[in-house]
C-alpha cells in the first residue's frame, strides 16, 4: 500500500521541467526464472550543478516499483544500499542493477517496472520516474538433470541442469545449479547460443564438475566446465575434425576429454581477420 501511494503522488506531481532526466531499460525482455534480471539506468543531471545521489537513513536515492501480469505490486524482500552515484553538470550516468537482490521475481509471466530516483532533500514522495518497461520470465524447458555429492563434504548435495531457452535472439543452452540441502540456486546463467539439431553431451568428473559439450554453430562446439559451486570454471572450442564431431571422452582416471576435434580460438580468428582486413587497406607500395 505504501508504494502504491508513493508512487501516484509521484506520479500526479512529476512537472516537465525537472532537475534530472531519467530512464530504464531491460537488458533483455525475456528471463529464466532465478537467473539474473538487470536493468540500466540512464540519468543526466539537468540542474546546473555536480550532484552526488547517495543513500539516507531508511531512504534509498533510487526506489524501484514492480508489478506482476496482473498490476499487483511485487513487494521487496530485502532492503538494498546502493553506492552513492556522481554526476557532473549535464552529464549522463548509467548504472546497473539486479533487480531479485530486492525482489522475488522466480514467478513466471509478465512484469513491468519502474525507476524514482531522488536528489538529496527530496523525500519518499518525491523525485524523477523513469518510464515502465516490461519483461518476461519463464521456467524454460529442463532438457537435462543429475543429482551429485559434493566432495569433502557431509551429506551435501547439487543438482545439475541444463535448460533450453528460446530467447529474445536464438536458442540458448542455460546451466542451472541448486543446493539440494539448504534449497536454493546457486546460479542460474547462459552458456551460450546452442544449436538444436546437434544434442549436447555432459559427463562428469571425479570432482563431481559437470563437463557440458554443445554447438554454437553447425561447425563448431563449445566446452564448459561447472563446478558443483555454479562457477564456470573452464571454457574451450572445438572445430569438427574430419571423422565427425567432437565428442566427450571420460577417462579411466576420472578426468573427462574431447576427443575427435580441433582446437579453436575464436578470439584470435578475429584478430587474425582484422590484421588481414588493415593490411588490405594499405595503399598499394606502403609498407608497414
Amino acid at each position: 500500500m505504501r508504494k502504491l501511494i508513493i508512487l501516484s503522488a509521484l506520479l500526479l506531481s512529476q512537472t516537465v521541467f525537472g532537475q534530472l532526466s531519467a530512464t530504464l531499460k531491460a537488458n533483455r525482455d525475456q528471463f529464466v526464472a532465478f537467473e539474473p534480471v538487470n536493468m540500466t539506468v540512464n540519468i543526466t543531471n539537468l540542474s546546473g550543478k555536480p550532484l552526488t545521489l547517495q543513500n539516507r537513513t531508511n531512504q534509498p536515492w533510487i526506489e524501484f516499483f514492480v508489478r506482476d501480469h496482473t498490476g499487483r505490486n511485487v513487494l521487496s524482500t530485502k532492503d538494498v544500499a546502493y553506492s552513492p552515484v556522481s554526476i557532473g553538470t549535464g552529464q549522463t550516468v548509467a548504472s546497473t542493477f539486479t533487480l531479485n537482490n530486492s525482489f522475488n521475481l522466480t514467478n513466471p509471466g509478465s512484469y513491468s517496472v519502474l525507476a524514482v530516483i531522488r536528489m538529496p532533500g527530496e523525500g519518499d514522495r518525491k523525485g524523477t520516474p523513469t518510464q515502465s518497461t516490461h519483461f518476461t520470465v519463464t521456467r524454460g524447458v529442463t532438457a537435462w538433470s543429475q543429482s551429485v555429492g559434493v566432495p569433502g563434504t557431509a551429506g551435501d548435495q547439487r543438482k545439475y541442469r541444463l535448460i533450453t531457452f528460446s530467447g529474445d535472439k536464438y536458442p540458448e543452452l542455460y546451466i542451472q545449479v541448486e543446493d539440494q540441502k539448504r534449497g536454493r540456486m546457486l546460479a542460474t546463467h547462459s552458456l551460450g547460443r546452442h544449436i538444436t539439431f546437434r544434442k549436447f553431451q555432459t559427463s562428469l568428473d571425479r570432482q563431481n564438475n559437470l563437463h557440458v559439450l554443445f554447438h554454437t554453430s553447425p561447425s563448431v562446439a563449445c566446452h564448459t566446465v561447472i563446478n558443483p559451486a555454479g562457477r564456470t570454471i573452464e571454457r574451450t572450442y572445438h572445430k569438427n575434425s574430419a571423422t565427425g564431431v567432437p565428442r566427450l571422452l571420460p577417462t579411466t582416471s576420472g578426468n573427462v576429454s574431447v576427443v575427435n576435434s580441433i582446437p579453436y580460438d575464436p578470439q584470435k580468428e578475429a584478430e587474425e581477420k582484422a590484421k588481414f582486413h588493415n593490411i588490405s587497406e594499405i595503399p598499394g607500395g606502403v609498407q608497414q
